[in-house]
């Protein structure tokens, strides 16, 4: 365990060593869930679609349905590519904080989905994903074993 001998050293160790590879590893983690959770789904998109469709056909809110199925069935086959699409970007650390943000919007959409069909275990299970989402956008400085640094060390200063 090092020894610091002022509070500029633990910084420029947390800042410079640690908090970057903890960005990686959490935006690995992440791409590789998303990735996979929509890439086991892209084959059955259509059945994914009519199950979603069915299961919120009987929501209804002052007697009209909160979801009618045009509304559900494109949405539904969106959900999946999307997901697949975010996790590649941030596997690749490509678009990371497009990527990040995209799937927070994503799972906001999700989580109010399930909660209009009181789904409630599900939507408190969506907080973790948000919260991941979240650090992301939030520490993407730290995000330097990504494409995106080294398109921006590519990049010329002005």
């Amino acid at each position: 365990m090092p020894v610091f001998r002022d509070d500029v050293s633990w910084q420029h160790t947390l800042l410079q060593r640690d908090l970057p590879v903890a960005y990686l590893l959490l935006r690995l983690t992440m791409g590789f869930h998303m990735f996979a959770h929509g890439g086991v789904r892209l084959p059955i998109l259509e059945k994914f679609a009519s199950e979603t469709a069915t299961e919120f056909a009987a929501i209804r809110l002052i007697g009209l349905p909160l979801f009618p199925a045009w509304l559900v069935y494109p949405f539904s086959y969106s959900v999946s590519p999307v997901e697949f699409a975010v996790g590649v970007l941030l596997v690749l650390g490509l678009k990371t904080r497009l990527a990040s943000i995209v799937g927070g919007v994503t799972i906001l959409l999700l989580m109010f989905g399930n909660v209009s069909r009181v789904n409630f275990q599900v939507a408190h299970v969506m907080w973790l994903y948000v919260l991941v989402f979240v650090l992301l956008v939030a520490v993407n400085f730290a995000d330097r074993y990504s494409l995106d640094r080294l398109t921006v060390s590519k990049t010329p200063a002005p």
